[in-house]
């Protein structure tokens, strides 16, 4: 297992700033997953630690070892890290077996230790049937496992997935999610995971980095950065349907929504008093708008526009003013497209942001 540190870490392409003072220490064992739109900068810091990219300023240290840094490069071979790209990057000549040992043969490995170890990993993921096919011969899923295995059988310090599942379909990206989750359970391999899809990172990751134009935004566990995100930002990328904001204002210190005075609970009342400002973004996220209200709630009217049944729950989206919202609903619950209903507001599960720059607002200490 390996532990990384990555210190101020910058890289620029063409005056075009990808990774802007990155800071991060990812422990040993642990699965991190990198998340975050495209152009984010997350398969370039993937691509840093391998030793794909080099680096303009900062550190990349592996087990304390300074591997990146300016006036030091260790090569990618000499990192003791594994890699699964996207495309599994599979030799189309080669059998499952020569794909799985064809690592530990470059790096002269006797014969018959390179045979056992390519057993035992087909072993572990269920491959023992397919060692004599080529890739041509073998499924998505199939070919996306051996390249898991080709990277693990070295047993490196540090595994490395830039959006591994990303061609699958969806019924078998779900169930390579689990076999990956599962096989991190069993090895605890450090590995770091890239993905645009926030799903695969709240499923998998012992901690999520959120990143946004070459900026860490938040680090924290799944439940963590879905229950406290740090920006709007991160709560409107982390969670589907996104959270919802809605702007309150203050009008003769009463905060109202719409124009109408809005009764809050005491810890919020008490943070937003703290504020000088006159504006600020209430967040809340989908499943705390209820339908029907629940005694004692404030409620907004939501003109429904869309309904999306997904068996055990329907995703509705519409408007409260003119603010675009989505609310979950038990999948029983009834509602027509161009309804109006009256959706209470759970605000002890609400969150406050600046509505300029989005940062989250805490109470001051």
């Amino acid at each position: 297992m390996g532990q990384v540190e990555l210190i101020g870490v910058n890289k620029c392409y063409e005056q075009v700033s990808v990774l802007d003072g990155i800071d991060l220490d990812i422990e040993m064992g642990e699965l991190l997953v990198l998340v975050g739109p495209s152009g984010c900068g997350k398969s370039t810091l993937l691509r840093s630690i391998a030793g794909l990219e080099t680096i303009d300023r900062g550190e990349v240290r592996i087990n304390g070892r300074v591997v990146a840094a300016p006036g030091t490069f260790v090569p990618p071979r000499d990192r003791d890290v594994a890699m699964v790209f996207q495309n599994y990057a599979l030799y189309p000549h080669m059998t499952v077996a020569e794909n799985l040992g064809f690592g530990l043969r470059m790096r002269r490995v006797a014969r018959a230790v390179r045979e056992a170890k390519v057993h035992d990993m087909a072993k572990l993921l269920g491959l023992e049937a397919l060692l004599g096919r080529k890739p041509a011969q073998l499924s998505g899923g199939q070919q996306q496992r051996v390249a898991v295995g080709r990277a693990l059988v070295r047993d490196p310090q540090v595994f490395l997935l830039d959006e591994p599942l990303s061609n699958l379909d969806t019924e078998l990206r779900n169930q390579t999610r689990g076999e990956l989750k599962r096989l991190h359970q069993r090895l605890q391999t450090t590995m770091v995971y890239v993905t645009h899809d926030q799903v695969e990172a709240m499923t998998l990751a012992d901690r999520i980095v959120v990143l946004d134009r070459g900026r860490i935004q938040q680090v924290g566990t799944p439940q963590n950065i879905y229950q406290n995100p740090a920006s709007t930002m991160v709560a409107q990328f982390m969670g589907n349907p996104p959270m919802n904001l809605f702007e309150l204002v203050r009008r003769e210190r009463v905060w109202t929504l719409l124009d109408e005075p809005l009764a809050l609970p005491e810890p919020l009342r008490l943070l937003l008093d703290e504020l000088r400002g006159e504006r600020v973004l209430l967040g809340v996220r989908p499943e705390h708008l209820n339908f029907p209200s629940h005694p004692g709630q404030p409620t907004v009217l939501f003109r429904v526009e869309i309904i999306e049944p997904l068996g055990n729950e329907t995703v509705v989206q519409g408007r409260v003013g003119a603010s675009e919202v989505s609310l979950r609903l038990d999948g029983a619950t009834p509602v027509q497209s161009g309804e109006c209903l009256s959706v209470g507001l759970d605000l002890g599960a609400a969150v406050l942001f600046e509505p300029e720059a989005g940062a989250r607002i805490h109470a001051q200490s």
